[in-house]
């Protein structure tokens, strides 16, 4: 009897055709239904039907994960967050998960850098004034050149943003709590700490992930050394950010402006002050959403699935350690 891989998609509103022609070719058969988030029966009864699944936005808490019969299905998410998988509670229990990290670094990288651009030059606030019978549309933005540009995180997402930025004249202030960044390499300077970072940049870019550490872990402490001239940009995920306390840094001028793909909320309310503000820009959590990237990642997920049904470890688990039990 073939494997099964359970696909937590809407075949009608993203192509899987890549990743269903490759898991049928190694031999596993895909089957694409969504659940929701949150209903614990249908995930179950979703996932214990399967061998392996790839995890879209379903919760993946301790309870939901002590319900899957089978520990070894494998759990592999559609991107790099795992922010819905308890994987503490994951490993204790002996069940594998996997990520597919780096496969949309380059398009999340290019991403935050028009972030950045747009909040120095305001292209998109210019760019809807010839449609609404306005010209010129003025604004007197800053130039990139000569800046300070702050990494808070050091993955593979920043260190292709920092790559993108080698045609500008910047300076690169880099910082990630788990290694300190090789500044010969990456030609950065490696900073200190996150309060180092937001002090001394002219505009900051968050790449970190969402977790019990960083959770509205940005909040009015770094918002206050901040430069009244500087931006705040955010990739990463909207939860690392204390919006409360952005909201009101905003209001009293501790930075000029943000600009932000991913939200607390998805979607965010309307009554939202961030939707309100002028010198914040929110785009739709679409930073990876590139043709290239889908193509990328569902190949890494095909073949990360079927190594691990050919009884292989792949190199993206990321608990390898239930493989030592």
């Amino acid at each position: 009897m073939a494997k099964k891989a359970w696909l937590d998609f809407d075949e009608n509103k993203l192509d899987l055709k890549t990743l269903i022609d490759d898991l049928r070719a190694g031999g596993v058969e895909p089957v694409a239904k969504v659940v929701g988030k949150t209903n614990r029966e249908e995930i179950l009864e979703m996932a214990n039907s399967a061998d392996a699944l790839v995890s879209a936005m379903e919760r993946w808490d301790r309870e939901t994960l002590a319900g899957l019969k089978n520990k070894k299905t494998l759990i592999i998410r559609y991107g790099t967050g795992i922010d819905n998988i308890d994987l503490a509670a994951a490993t204790e229990f002996g069940i594998p998960v996997a990520n597919c990290a780096g496969a949309n670094a380059a398009p999340v990288a290019e991403f935050a850098l028009t972030h950045i651009l747009n909040c120095m030059r305001r292209l998109s606030y210019s760019a809807s004034g010839p449609k609404e019978g306005v010209w010129p549309r003025l604004f007197q933005g800053n130039e990139l050149d000569g800046k300070t540009v702050g990494l808070v995180g050091f993955g593979n997402i920043a260190k292709n943003l920092r790559r993108m930025l080698s045609g500008f004249n910047c300076r690169v202030l880099a910082y990630d709590e788990y290694a300190r960044p090789d500044e010969e390499k990456f030609n950065v300077t490696a900073a200190d700490s996150i309060e180092q970072v937001f002090r001394e940049s002219d505009v900051i870019s968050l790449h970190i992930p969402l977790n019990d550490e960083t959770r509205r872990s940005i909040d009015m402490k770094y918002f206050s050394v901040m430069k009244p001239s500087a931006y705040l940009v955010n990739t990463s995920r909207g939860g690392v950010i204390n919006e409360d306390d952005l909201v009101q840094a905003l209001r009293e001028g501790k930075l000029r402006g943000a600009g932000l793909d991913v939200m607390t909320s998805e979607p965010p309310s309307m009554d939202s002050p961030l939707l309100n503000m002028s010198n914040v820009f929110v785009t739709t959590h679409i930073a990876a959403s590139t043709y290239e990237s889908e193509q990328r990642t569902q190949h890494m997920l095909a073949a990360t699935i079927i190594d691990y049904l050919n009884g292989n470890i792949p190199a993206n688990i990321l608990n390898k350690q239930v493989f030592n039990a």
